[in-house]
Formats: structure tokens, sequence, C-alpha cells
């Protein structure tokens, strides 16, 4: 091995991909037959999250060695990077030709599988990886959210428990053993193994906000608060200031997240001003007027530099504002009045008679399109419901059907109304226009759907709503219960541990019906 292509390894081992790609280049410059070298370079690249230039790498590689198990297995993680899942499936079948025991070739088919929705097949790969590396951890991982995938959940708490057993010193492996362990156990014993992965692991964020979320699901929401400066979206680690801290002081928070967060957190704003002597926020344009007319900040600025020219005695993230209160209640959703209720309603009523409901099926980030060295063992919020399904739940309502989803794909909403049986208004557009779509919001009668933006809004605005909780729920719906306090009001349909949707939607299509005849 070249002196170079030394350099280049030890560099990756440290985990500096950019000279290990430098040091392997120059060595390529000089051995460009060294099949070795171009798959090591494509592999820095896969791991630096820059799967497209590992493609012409990786193939390179394969044409000066068809035969290498290894190569395939990586063209194959280079392809499903790229979202190419069928070829990428291809290779790595090809990787298992030549060399069937691969345990990486067997994973990644599990992987990739898994996204395609595959749940079966999914699963019999990543079993097969399992029973070639018992004590892999990514494995493990990974057949357990697999397995709670279809409903399996007392499988994967055992898969779980394995992998806490394997690597017991490993904070994600204690993390994902206490989100099964709260489902099969209880709620003590899942805390009791946050509380003892907390203390050998005091630094470790994804543990701390995992534990954030339990504790405000589970009620306990002051010590949640509090667990909560961990969040990834809080660039600081600086610690909250106290109540007292703020006394008589400027205060101008930031908005962190997105639209709804910034609703949401806004209720806070209210029990700050009874201390500070102005709190002021700083948010995107597009939401300043709404957040404005929910009359919860001295000012709400979108300009930074009209913020900076405020002389803020100390710059928030709004998310800290319930950390600082450290209270143990809800605190009430906030009241925006319409602008014009009236106009809203003439023009649904040309569109057919009420009730008018909304409904979304689709929010959150999904997991299969995050590229798999750009993302955590603990999978991201994601919500959907099959559109037969709810389009079945709906069809006996009576009334004007609307559509605010936002970017719903190519026929769905064609889909939703052959579900239901009648056309249902397209009005998702409205999602890129907050002040619209609160007005049209303003004006219904019901709104079912996922929780996502639009949730936050028709709180805000007080109106009913009918949500869909998936399996496991985000911590705003508590661990159980029809109601959440944080939305009063508002119903909740949860959707089973077996991740069947169906018992949610016929108690949804029960409690429609029953409002039909009310």
């Amino acid at each position: 091995m070249s002196e170079l292509a030394q350099l280049a390894l030890a560099a990756f081992e440290r985990g500096d991909l950019q000279q290990a790609a430098r040091a392997l280049g120059e060595h390529l410059k000089a051995s460009p037959k060294d099949h070795g070298a171009w798959y090591w370079l494509a592999l820095v690249h896969v791991r630096g999250g820059r799967a497209d230039l590992a493609v012409p790498e990786i193939a390179q590689a394969l044409a000066l060695d068809r035969r290498n198990a290894d190569y395939h297995n990586l063209h194959g993680i280079v392809l499903a990077e790229c979202g190419e899942h069928e070829q990428a499936l291809q290779c790595f079948r090809r990787a298992l030709k030549i060399h069937p025991v691969l345990t990486d070739a067997h994973y990644n088919l599990g992987k990739v599988l898994r996204k395609q929705g595959r749940a079966e097949e999914a699963l019999e790969a990543l079993s097969r990886a399992r029973k070639l590396d018992a004590a892999r951890a990514d494995v493990l991982h990974t057949l357990g959210r697999a397995l709670v995938d279809v409903g399996r959940l007392e499988e994967a708490h055992r898969e779980y428990t394995a992998f806490a057993q394997a690597q017991p010193h490993d904070a994600d492996a204690q993390c994902l053993l206490a989100t099964t362990t709260v489902y099969i156990e209880g709620v003590a014993a899942a805390e009791a193994i946050y509380r003892r992965a907390v203390v050998l692991h005091p630094q470790e964020e994804g543990l701390h906000w995992e534990f954030a979320r339990f504790l405000l699901r589970t009620g306990r929401l002051a010590a949640g608060w509090r667990e909560s400066v961990w969040r990834p979206t809080r660039k600081s680690r600086a610690p909250v200031p106290r109540l007292a801290e703020l006394e008589g002081k400027r205060v101008l928070f930031e908005q962190e997240q997105g639209i709804g967060d910034v609703v949401f957190f806004a209720r806070f704003a209210p029990a700050l001003r009874r201390h500070a002597a102005r709190v002021m926020l700083r948010c995107e344009r597009k939401i300043a007027p709404f957040v404005a007319r929910l009359g919860a900040f001295d000012e709400v600025l979108t300009d930074p530099v009209a913020a900076q020219a405020q002389r803020a005695d100390c710059v928030l993230p709004l998310d800290d504002a319930p950390a600082i209160l450290a209270s143990d209640v809800a605190a009430p959703s906030l009241r925006a009045a319409p602008r014009h209720p009236a106009v809203w309603r003439q023009r649904l009523a040309a569109l057919g008679p009420p009730p008018y409901v909304a409904l979304t099926w689709r929010a959150g980030t999904d997991n299969s399109k995050i590229p798999e060295y750009q993302r955590g063992l603990i999978d991201l919020m994601y919500k959907e419901v099959s559109l037969p399904e709810l389009g079945r739940a709906l069809r006996e309502l009576p009334g004007t059907l609307l559509a605010v989803q936002r970017a719903p794909r190519e026929g769905e909403i064609a889909a939703l109304s052959a579900a239901t049986g009648r056309e249902v208004r397209d009005f998702c557009e409205l999602n890129d226009d907050v002040g619209e779509m609160s007005e049209l919001l303003s004006a219904i009668d019901d709104y079912v759907g996922v929780s996502n933006t639009n949730m936050h809004l028709v709180a805000a605005l007080g109106r009913p709503a009918r949500v869909l909780i998936p399996f496991p729920p985000d911590w705003r719906w508590m661990l159980e219960g029809a109601q959440s306090p944080w939305f009063p009001g508002f119903r909740l349909y949860r959707q089973a541990r077996d991740c069947s949707w169906a018992p949610a939607l016929a108690e949804l299509r029960g409690d429609l019906a029953e409002a039909r005849r009310g």
C-alpha cells in the first residue's frame, strides 16, 4: 500500500473525510488501476453525504474487479442513497450470489426493502443478517424498527433487549429499549432505563431529547422541559435562564422550528410578559401577521436588523419559553380572530352544502427519503393514513370535503374523491399562504387528519378537530387517551399498536355518525 493510501485510511479512521478523499485522489493519479482505492474513495464520499460523487468511483472499482461482493454491496448503497432503489436491490442480490453469507448485503437489502414498504421481505432479509451477526447493533436496531412497522411490538422489544444486552454501554441501545419497554413493561420500567442511561451518558444529546419527549408524553411537563434543552434544533447548549433572571428585561425570542411550532410555543409568551419588561419575537415573514393576531408578544419582527435595533437584554430560541416557566400545567392555546369570516363562508356555500370538513392525511419527515449516513438511530416523526381507509370512514358523512394537504402527490385527491364517493375540493395550494389558509380554516365546521401545521392554526382559531394519531404518538398527544391537555376540545383517534388504522377509523366513523344525528 502506498504512503498516500495509508494516509487516506488513517484519515478515514479518525473521521477526516476531506483529507481521506484528497489522499486517495492523489494516490489514484499514480495508480489508476487500484480498484481497492476506487472503492475506498466511493465509501468516503458516501459517508460524507455525497453519494452522487461516488457513482463513477464505485463503477470504476467494479470495472476492475467484477467478482468482489463488497464492491457490489457498496454500489447498492450508492444507488440507494441516490434514490435508485430497484437498481440497488439488484446490486445487493449480485453481492449475495458471490458471497451468500455477507451480512452487510443482507442488511442493506432489508433496509431498502423497508424503504419500499415491502415489510415481510425486509424482515426476512434483516433476520438473515441477524442470524449471521447476532451482536451487530445496527442490524438489531433496524430489525426492531421493521417489526414495529408491522405491529409486532413484543418481538421488537425482544430485539431491543438483545441490543441493549449486547451493547450495555451504548446510549442508543438503551434509548431504543425504552421506546418499547413503555408499552410492554410500563412507564416506570421505561423511565428507569432512561434515568440509568442519562447517568451513564450525561452528554448524549439524542438520549436526553428522547427522555424529554418521554417525560412530556407521560405528563411530567416541568421535568420534560428541563430535558428539552437537548433537542436537536437548539443550536446552543447554554443553560436556560431562570424566570427571575428575566424580571424587567427586554427579551427577544427567535423562531427555532416551523410555522406550527411558532404558533404552539407562542402560548407561553403571555406568562413571560408578566415578568419581563418587553417580550418580542423574530420569525419568518409569512407567519408574522398571524402570530401578531395572537396578541402574545409586545412586538413581532421579521427583519434581523430591526430585531438587533431593539437592543434586547437576552436573545433566546422560542422553544425555550416553557423551560423558563418550568410549569407542570399545559398552557392553553391562544386565539386569533378571523378577519373575513363571511367571505369564506360564502365561497364554501358556492361549492356545496355544510358541514365543511377539511382533510389532511400525511405530515412529518418521510424517513425513507433521508440518506442513511445523515440520520440517527431514532426515526423522525412521520404520519400517514391510507386514502382508501380514510375515504371509507368519511363516505357516509354529509356535506362538503376540502383537501388542505401540503404537497399532495399526483392522483391523491382523485383517489380520495373515489374513496369518499364524491368530489373532494382542492385547497392544498393555500398552504403557501398562512393568512389565506387561516381564513379558510376559520370557516370550516370540522377538521379530520394527522397532526400538522394546520392543526395548530385550527386550535388558534378556536375550531374543532379530529386528530389521527400514529403509533407511537408524538409528545403533544400524550401516551394514551382520547384528548390532549394541549388541545382541549380536539378528539383523538389512535392507531393501534399493531399499526392498524381500522379501530381508530371505525371510532371516527361512529363519532361522525353521532355528530350527524345530533
